[in-house]
């Protein structure tokens, strides 16, 4: 039965599994922590800025003031 698997099957891995979830993992979490710091981020700075006026009016003065219903 030994000479259905492949020469890639039998052979043992060089690099531990631990070690492979460790390369996988760790880039992972420091890209998704990133993410959830710029959202939480940008959400307590512009939080303040949002409003249903700003969402539903057209853009004024050149586009300098208003809304941004035609951008949504």
């Amino acid at each position: 039965m030994t000479g259905n698997l492949s020469h890639a099957t039998r052979r043992k891995s060089r690099i531990p599994d631990g070690l492979w979830f460790s390369l996988v993992a760790l880039p992972l979490a420091l890209f998704l922590a990133f993410v959830v710091y710029l959202v939480v981020h940008l959400l307590q700075k512009g939080a303040s800025s949002l409003s249903w006026k700003f969402l539903t009016q057209h853009p004024s003065r050149g586009m300098t003031e208003g809304g941004i219903l035609p951008c949504i």
